[in-house]
């Protein structure tokens, strides 16, 4: 059983790779769609291709790279990609699928999320690569959908295992006192109106702000921000009206995912608008400040300073490295950060420990 779970994983982790690299290359591309042309085609003679030369790293494989009707070369990046989405695949399945000390207990919710998250951010890497740009389409909808997950979900994978989300979720409700005294069902009751108002408030301003023009940019960057502003106001409701309840909704983890959401746009905004002072130039872009919020919602706000330091140091070495062979100084950012929050999320107890060993360093015992 666990081997043919692992190879389901691995099987649905190439199609969605197939699919990615069709997001990639389309996303970005006025007049293209993930939907529109329905079929792939040679990126050099323009055939559409069969489906028996589209299966994900087979085809590539077995055609040698190239092109069967032209012979035109075809990059390996879209059979990397493939096989980087496999592999995803099956470290979440073996995460939330295999069974767990004997016995099967599958999270298909969480494996569900956790793929999904995965699969876009690599999207957003490999297109932040190519054009530096990060496309709303992926950003905003997972952006939303964090917060939610992790107040109903109760997933022990992201903010619930940052230290920092809960330390401010006790102060919070510590500061709250008894809030205005009322039971579980008016705290629910609560919740709902203010996540209301907050969504309808927000999604209003959005609007104003935003040229929504078209019914696909509303349904990608307007949707989201009535959904995610009506997390923020469900959570804010429940917490002032019975603060006691916290523990179940918005729950250690929702209150972090949402705190690290906001941690991580404020402190990349602060940098954007300090270093746009002090170099007359922009130090990161406004996708940066998107994307760090949705980093910051999957990682919570201590995740999201764990985030940003691994990214500048890997970001500064390997910027140091293609500035001394290229002279080039652009390198963009976001998957930088996507892999900071990476190790963040997967490696939290080693970046604990890790930390603990340097400051008994710094001062020994």
């Amino acid at each position: 059983m666990d081997l043919f779970v692992l190879v389901s994983a691995v099987f649905l982790g190439a199609c969605l790779g197939s699919f990615a690299n069709v997001c990639i290359w389309r996303l970005p591309r006025p007049g293209l769609s993930p939907a529109a042309p329905a079929r792939s085609r040679c990126p050099r003679c323009g055939v559409r291709l069969a489906w028996f030369d589209n299966v994900p790293v087979a085809s590539w494989c077995l055609l040698g790279g190239a092109c069967r009707r032209c012979g035109g070369r075809i990059a390996f990046r879209y059979t990397l990609v493939e096989i980087l989405t496999a592999a995803l695949a099956a470290v979440i399945a073996a995460e939330f699928l295999l069974p767990a000390g004997g016995e099967w207990d599958p999270r298909w919710g969480a494996f569900l999320f956790w793929m999904l998250v995965a699969w876009g951010l690599l999207v957003a890497a490999c297109i932040d690569l190519e054009l530096m740009l990060l496309p709303d389409e992926i950003m905003l909808p997972l952006l939303a959908a964090a917060p939610w997950f992790f107040m109903l979900s109760g997933c022990r994978i992201g903010p619930a295992q940052d230290g920092l989300g809960g330390e401010l979720l006790g102060a919070a409700t510590d500061a709250l006192g008894g809030g205005l005294g009322l039971g579980p069902k008016a705290a629910a009751a609560a919740a709902a109106l203010g996540g209301a108002a907050a969504g309808a408030l927000c999604g209003e301003w959005g609007r104003r702000r935003t040229a929504w023009e078209s019914r696909g940019h509303f349904l990608w960057s307007g949707v989201p921000v009535y959904v995610f502003a009506a997390a923020a106001g469900a959570a804010c409701a429940a917490l002032a009206a019975a603060p006691g309840t916290a523990a179940r909704f918005p729950g250690h983890a929702g209150f972090a995912s949402l705190a690290g959401a906001a941690a991580g746009a404020g402190i990349t905004w602060l940098i954007r608008v300090l270093g746009r002072h002090a170099f007359a130039q922009e130090a990161m872009g406004f996708g940066d400040v998107k994307l760090m919020a949705l980093l910051g919602a999957l990682a919570g706000p201590g995740g999201i300073l764990w985030t940003l330091a691994l990214a500048s140091i890997l970001g500064s070495a390997i910027g140091a490295a293609k500035y001394a062979f290229t002279r080039q100084r652009q390198l963009p950012f976001g998957p930088f950060l996507i892999a900071g929050a990476a190790a963040a999320v997967l490696g939290r107890r080693e970046l604990g420990m890790f930390l603990e060993w340097y400051k008994n360093l710094l001062v020994p015992a």
